[in-house]
């Protein structure tokens, strides 16, 4: 089977997830892939690599006028060309009319709840209702979110697929001597939680004031290293004036640095109000760091109970959950023997 992917719409936040959907048709199916853009200079490099590009012509005036500005018509007559093929989109306006052969990626249905930060134009249920209905398969990454297709959008359970997020190959635990090379490298030495914050606006703030509880009442040398990437709210003004300053640590780094100072953190701070897919939280249980994190459906659904769970919005219930694990060493040894299991 031909597959055709749809690399126009890869959304920064899912770009992780859909990279693993797309690799596991790959292959399952085929390996004879093409990638459908609408600039060829767009695609990210992750993804550039999976096969050949396609690229849509520039929409004429007709085509401007319509929703999706004729990519799918570019789509149905590129897939007309193949005798076997598959198309598969993360794009709710690029699923085509005939439902055989295509597949609809749903990585996050935040939108739903909390439509600030999304495109109200692409992103709602009106269009998220008609393509559901046009496809023939919908992949999505929890069991909560296959919940609501099947209650909200009412469809039938096999026509959904569950593909749960996988952790990165770098996400593992280290040995004592890794671990203080790393924090040698970024803390002098000391202990530290990390954290790395995705694009909501409370989240550092409310990690910099939890920390200042935790520091009031521990005394201790512990450190708070924040991690970040381009997908991130990075305002950090507030760091400026803050008072336990020389003790934060502001990083921006990928793939296996990033993943080894996760490993080697005494805990992770994961406090987000709504996640599609919980890369962070995977990859730290992977690599059996204890983390204190939102109770959210998708997360729970992922960490059962081999997290501590606390009120993202709640700057006390925070800090309470990182002295809690600070001092109760036994807990904490828990934590990791859950997720040592989790990850076998």
């Amino acid at each position: 089977m031909e597959l055709f992917l749809d690399a126009s719409a890869i959304d920064i936040q899912e770009k992780e997830y859909i990279l693993q959907v797309y690799k596991s048709f790959i292959y399952k199916d085929s390996e004879d892939v093409t990638l459908i853009v609408n600039n060829a200079s767009d695609i990210h490099n992750a993804f550039s690599c999976l096969g050949k590009i396609a690229q849509a012509p520039k929409p004429s005036l007709i085509d401007k006028l319509k929703a999706d500005a004729g990519f799918g018509d570019f789509v149905s007559k590129t897939l007309k060309k193949a005798s076997n093929g598959r198309w598969i989109t993360n794009h709710p306006l690029h699923i085509l009319p005939n439902t055989a052969k295509q597949v609809l990626l749903v990585a996050n249905l935040e939108f739903l709840q909390n439509p600030a930060g999304f495109d109200k134009k692409i992103f709602n249920k009106k269009n998220l209702t008609a393509a559901v209905q046009k496809a023939g398969l919908i992949v999505t990454p929890s069991e909560h979110y296959k919940a609501i297709l099947v209650n909200d959008f009412k469809l039938p359970e096999t026509k959904i697929q569950v593909e749960k997020p996988q952790p990165s190959s770098f996400a593992k635990p280290l040995s004592w001597d890794e671990k203080q090379k790393i924090k040698d490298r970024y803390t002098a030495g000391k202990d530290y939680f990390v954290s790395i914050i995705s694009n909501e606006q409370h989240e550092f703030i409310n990690l910099l004031k939890a920390f200042t509880i935790f520091k009031k009442w521990q005394q201790s040398s512990m450190q708070l290293i924040v991690m970040y990437d381009d997908n991130a709210h990075k305002d950090f003004s507030k760091l400026e004036t803050y008072k336990h300053k020389s003790d934060v640590h502001l990083l921006q780094l990928v793939g296996e640095e990033k993943l080894n100072v996760l490993a080697s953190a005494y805990a992770c701070m994961h406090t987000v109000t709504h996640e599609s897919v919980p890369f962070t939280v995977i990859n730290a249980i992977f690599c059996e760091t204890p983390i204190i994190t939102s109770e959210l459906p998708a997360i729970r659904e992922l960490a059962g109970d081999a997290a501590l769970y606390t009120l993202p919005t709640n700057v006390d219930d925070i800090s309470r959950n990182m002295i809690t694990i600070y001092k109760d060493e036994s807990l904490r040894k828990k934590q990791v023997e859950k997720m040592r299991e989790m990850a076998k």
